[in-house]
């Protein structure tokens, strides 16, 4: 069986342990593909066979091994992957914070965030403030 203990980030696929000798896949690449309105994905269509195809390219061990489920998530994202922090710009008293990298971010994110809700205007988080162009609804960070 494929021991696989660490998280693998290849230029066009992401995989990382799972339990259970099992990996979860992820592909910007394949993202790119894939029409904004599908929320659900056939383990047999062709971005998922794409996907395990590049996923044996890096890790040939996989051999003949098949997917388990499939599953298409929609990332809390700004359209150009950066984290977004501030106060919305359509409702008061409502303040923004989405990070893809969340867990990595969140010591230095939770220390300025936390004074800006106290009422201090942090200029670090300036290039990462809400507005329409970067909030775009419906769209996949790929």
């Amino acid at each position: 069986a494929l021991s696989v203990a660490h998280v693998i980030h290849a230029e066009d696929v992401t995989r990382r342990p799972d339990g259970g000798d099992r990996l979860v896949l992820a592909s910007r690449h394949v993202d790119a593909t894939l029409d904004h309105a599908i929320r659900e994905i056939a383990m047999d269509m062709e971005p998922c066979r794409d996907l395990l195809a590049r996923a044996r390219q890096l890790i040939p061990d996989l051999g003949d091994a098949g997917l388990e489920t499939a599953r298409i998530g929609v990332r809390s994202v700004a359209v150009d992957g950066m984290p977004v922090a501030g106060f919305a710009p359509s409702m008061d008293n409502l303040y923004l914070l989405v990070s893809h990298r969340g867990a990595t971010l969140a010591p230095v994110l939770g220390e300025l965030v936390a004074g800006e809700l106290l009422g201090e205007r942090r200029e670090e988080l300036e290039p990462n403030r809400p507005n329409p162009v970067r909030l775009k609804m419906g769209q996949r960070h790929g």
